[in-house]
Order: C-alpha cells, then sequence, then structure tokens
C-alpha cells in the first residue's frame, strides 16, 4: 500500500464552497467544496482512481488547506494529500518519503475545468495505470540514465529483490540480491557494489508514484545524487555485457582523467613544502593541506624522496570499480607510469 501522511490536522474541515482548476506539467486537475469536498487528479504515471471526481477530505492548517483523497499508482493503492494555499494560486502535492523529494507544484486557479480538457487526461492517465499496473506484477524493470541503459531491477514477490548496475559511477558484481524496504511511497534497495570504500553498502531509492529512482547521499536530498528512472521491460544477457564494459571503459577514463591530476596536485604541494622545509625527508599525506586523504580514499598512498625531489606512488587498496588507478609521478609533475589494474 501507498502511503502518503495528511499533514497534522487542525481546526474544523474548512474548503470554501467554489471549484478550482489545478494544472502543472504532465497534470491536469480540479478540486470543488461546492457539494462536499470532491476532487479529481491525474498525472502521468499517478492519479486519483477513474475518470469522474471522487470524494476527499478537507483539513484547515497553518500551512494552508489539506486535501486527503484515494490514490492510485502503477504498483499500490493508498491515500495521497494535496496542500492547498489559496491565497497564492498554488498547490503542492507530496509524492516522496524524504522532504521536498518528488513534491509536484501545481497553479490553482477558480473556475471550472472544461470537460474536452479533463477526459483526455483522466482517460490517459487510467491508460498509463494500467500499463504500470502490469509493468509491477510482471516486477522487472530496465534503469536508464538519460539514453543509456545502466542497470536493472527485479521485484520478486516473496524472493529477494535483485538489482544489476553498471553505471560509471558504481556497478553490481553481475545480477545480486538486495534487501528490500518499504518507506511510504519508496522501496529502499541496499546491496552490495563497487567501489565499496567504507564496507558500507549501497542503496537506491525507487519512488512508485513517479517509477524514478536516486541514489541518496543523505536523508535529505541532494541535487548532486544521481537520478534514473524505471522502464519497464528486461536485460539481456548481450545487453547487460555490452553496458558493463561500456561503464567500465568510462569508469577508466574518468579515474585516469582525475585521479593522475590528483596526484599531480599532490605532488606539487609535497614538493612545495619539501623545499621549503629544512629536513630531509618528504612531507607524508596527513600534514599537507587540503583532505588529501578524502579525495584519494579507496587507494595507497606513498611520497618519497628521490634525487630531485619528491614523487608520489598510487596504488587501488583493491582493485574495484572505479578504483583501478595505478600511477607514479616525479617530483617535476610529469607521469612517470599510469595504469588501470585489472583491465
Amino acid at each position: 500500500m501507498l502511503w502518503l501522511a495528511l499533514a497534522a490536522c487542525g481546526a474544523d474541515p474548512v474548503l470554501p464552497r467554489a471549484t478550482w482548476v489545478l494544472k502543472g506539467e504532465g497534470v491536469v486537475g480540479t478540486v470543488s467544496g461546492r457539494d462536499g469536498c470532491r476532487i479529481g487528479l491525474w498525472g502521468p504515471t499517478w492519479g486519483t482512481p477513474g475518470t469522474a471526481l471522487v470524494p476527499c477530505t478537507a483539513e484547515s492548517t497553518p500551512a494552508g488547506v489539506w486535501i486527503g483523497f484515494p490514490f492510485e499508482t502503477g504498483s499500490s493503492e493508498g491515500e495521497a494529500a494535496l496542500l492547498l494555499d489559496l491565497a497564492q494560486g498554488t498547490a503542492t502535492l507530496p509524492l516522496g518519503s524524504r522532504q521536498g523529494e518528488h513534491s509536484v507544484g501545481l497553479t490553482l486557479s477558480q473556475g471550472e475545468l472544461a470537460t474536452a480538457e479533463r477526459q483526455p487526461a483522466a482517460a490517459a492517465t487510467v491508460g498509463s495505470l494500467a500499463t504500470w499496473r502490469a509493468a509491477w506484477e510482471a516486477g522487472s524493470f530496465r534503469i536508464q540514465g538519460g539514453d543509456a541503459l545502466v542497470g536493472e531491477v527485479q521485484f520478486r514477490g516473496e524472493l529477494p529483490a535483485q538489482v544489476g548496475l553498471y553505471d560509471v559511477s558504481w556497478m553490481t558484481d553481475g545480477v545480486v540480491d538486495a534487501l528490500l524496504l518499504d518507506e511510504g511511497p519508496d522501496l529502499i534497495l541496499v546491496f552490495d557494489a563497487e567501489p565499496s570504500l567504507t564496507g558500507d553498502p549501497s542503496v537506491l531509492r525507487v519512488n512508485r508514484p513517479t517509477n524514478g529512482a536516486v541514489v541518496p547521499l543523505g536523508l535529505i536530498p541532494s541535487p548532486a545524487e544521481l537520478t534514473y528512472r524505471l522502464v519497464p521491460g528486461t536485460v539481456s544477457e548481450a545487453e547487460r555485457a555490452e553496458a558493463q564494459a561500456m561503464a567500465a571503459m568510462a569508469a577508466g577514463q574518468r579515474e585516469l582523467s582525475v585521479g593522475l591530476m590528483l596526484v599531480a596536485a599532490l605532488g606539487e604541494q609535497a614538493n612545495d613544502v619539501f623545499f621549503r622545509s629544512e629536513g630531509d625527508d618528504c612531507p607524508s599525506l596527513g600534514s599537507l593541506d587540503g583532505e588529501w586523504a578524502v579525495l584519494l580514499v579507496g587507494y595507497q598512498v606513498l611520497i618519497e624522496r628521490v634525487p630531485l625531489g619528491c614523487a608520489v606512488r598510487v596504488e587501488p587498496n583493491r582493485v574495484q570499480h572505479g578504483r583501478r588507478l595505478a600511477a607514479h609521478v616525479g617530483p617535476d609533475g610529469r607521469v612517470v607510469e599510469s595504469v588501470l589494474r585489472g583491465l
């Protein structure tokens, strides 16, 4: 079941005896207080049941009027809550369990929604829900990052869910079992993937109303997080092998470019400290300015004395996706050697 929590209640339900039109990107709806509370709201992959208005509840709070109503997605049926700001002419529909995530912003204008606009929008939502309902019953999805195939997920009822990821940023060892947790409108998948730098498992959040997915960086959504979308279907072995190879190549190219730049910068600072000091030893990683230990997590770093100054060598602590670079940079900043281990 999908549960989107209704905000804390205030006084008696309050909704003026009027009708409003709701509009947003790919969303059309209407809410009315003329004959009790009634609402119809139709989005691309979610909406109120059917094509007619359905009964709702209204609660007045300091934030505005919260409208509670039946809500359907391709995977579940439950209750949703829409916040109306009648003074500002806006409405907000929260669709994610993390604060502000997947929230849908709508304009709110008093008037009647034309039948010619309501019927096609409602019919499109009904059709979309039928398609996604069949997809969720099958349980197999491709994970897309833009136009690229970056993974797959299979929801298998009582059996463990399975995830396969082959993105430039992370990769699983084929298709692996995942722990599946339910958090309101979100499904949380927990599994092993590379690079694993601290031993912690990887996490993917799947939002059922939007069929989107995100790699969370914390409890608060961040623009830096990787975002994907689910597409119904399976992945063939040939597709998977090709996507894995492309992801490994792209990750290696990025690691060479960024990693060598970091090692060269580290060498420059180490030599600067060395030539300004009176000793014969090169500085240690921890004695240098900057968060070098954080930037080079997953690598063994050696700063060593050579005839003309300090050279830097790096090796992966453990060869894995995104941590394959072995490099030697001389005191003049030139790359003496670089290779991607295991490729």
